[in-house]
């Protein structure tokens, strides 16, 4: 009886570890509040930043309050659906910028021909947020220019796993603006 005792507290320390090991793999938080992530964290913090890692600090400037997030998109058939799914986790940059700002700026979804396009919608009241499938890219990471972001995916598969590599850049650009409103939090 005892040995069968023993060995249920065993496995219940070891299912318990296991369940909030896996928890910390999709979730992070803003002080105290839990945020939820479709892709392993794990994962995402390896995507390379390929420019300018500093100008994450643009998507959470105090001085200047952005009035429009804009997800650009160059036009794909085989990839527009992965850019609705990707572009959807906006939605946990919108509640950053709302805590730190007290404001839900507008969210605009642009169709563009190209990076320059995209690029061009910049201006003092718009963050632009470039999203960029295996069509336009053969790489995964995230580029910083100031308040314009470019996120690549190289691979829209899901195999053996149920998030795409823009998935992952994607959450490794909102846990860069995730890990600059902490700072400003605990300031």
């Amino acid at each position: 009886m005892k040995k069968i005792l023993i060995l249920f507290i065993i496995i219940v320390i070891f299912i318990g570890g296991c369940v909030n090991n896996s928890e910390d793999r999709f979730h992070k938080y803003l002080d105290n509040n839990k945020l939820t992530f479709r892709s392993d964290l794990k994962e995402a913090e390896k995507i390379p930043i390929f420019i300018n890692e500093t100008s994450c600090k643009y998507f959470l400037y105090p001085e200047i309050q952005y009035t429009y997030i804009n997800i650009a998109f160059i036009p794909n058939e085989t990839e527009n659906s992965f850019y609705a799914v990707t572009g959807s986790e906006i939605g946990k940059y919108v509640i950053i910028y709302r805590y730190f700002y007290n404001f839900t700026p507008e969210i605009k979804v642009v169709q563009v021909n190209s990076s320059k396009e995209a690029a061009n919608l910049v201006d003092s009241e718009n963050i632009v947020i470039l999203l960029l499938g295996p069509s336009q890219t053969n790489r995964t990471g995230v580029s910083f220019y100031n308040n314009f972001v470019i996120i690549e995916g190289k691979d829209l598969s899901e195999t053996n796993r149920t998030w795409t590599d823009l998935d992952l850049a994607f959450d490794k650009f909102l846990l860069c603006v995730l890990e600059e409103a902490n700072k400003y939090i605990k300031k």
